[in-house]
């Protein structure tokens, strides 16, 4: 964790904690930061135009993550994720990649409780198309749910600091598990 994840994740903790107003102003602090970092990559550019890419890129990314951030305060410290559920029970999972022969394919890891409960350690994710046969064949589906997040960037590849490509993320904190989510209704469910 760097030490720009820590400033985040203490704000994402310091917006759980306090009423709407106080989280609302602290977003709108976070936004004018998002718009500083705009205002210097712009002015980046008409220094020296693409000379000073790398400069006007962190900007934008710092904007970016600011921006997000402020988001996920005003969910209090929270930021919609994907879930897996058993009627209204949230079940022990993560959502994962397996590569396997030289394939990739995402699916759901269980926790040791729950690998034991339903006789498998990994489940498919539901696709496009919907859950799939052992989804269904389980009675299991994914839902969007509201959990402890901050703002991160991540990356990968190789390249400049050991980064090829980096973006900014909501990344999920508290339980890793995904018991300390909040299952977020949709319109057909209430």
């Amino acid at each position: 964790m760097s030490r720009f994840d820590a400033k985040f994740i203490a704000l994402s903790h310091e917006a759980a904690q306090c009423d709407e107003p106080a989280r609302e102003a602290l977003a709108a602090r976070l936004e004018q930061g998002a718009r500083a970092s705009r205002g210097e990559a712009a002015a980046s550019f008409e220094r020296c135009d693409t000379d000073g890419f790398l400069s006007q890129w962190a900007h934008g990314i710092s904007a970016q993550q600011a921006v997000l951030q402020a988001a996920i305060v005003r969910r209090g410290g929270r930021a919609e994720f994907r879930g897996l559920y058993l009627g209204d029970e949230r079940i022990e999972a993560v959502p994962c990649e397996r590569v396997w022969e030289g394939r990739a394919s995402y699916h759901w890891r269980l926790s040791p409780a729950a690998a034991e409960r339903f006789g498998r350690s990994y489940i498919p994710r539901a696709s496009s198309r919907g859950p799939g046969r052992v989804m269904k064949a389980l009675g299991l589906v994914e839902r969007v749910e509201l959990a402890p997040a901050y703002a991160g960037v991540r990356g990968s590849g190789t390249g400049l600091s050991g980064c090829a490509s980096a973006y900014v993320a909501a990344i999920r904190m508290g339980d890793p598990w995904g018991t300390d989510a909040v299952p977020v209704l949709d319109q057909a469910e209430g």
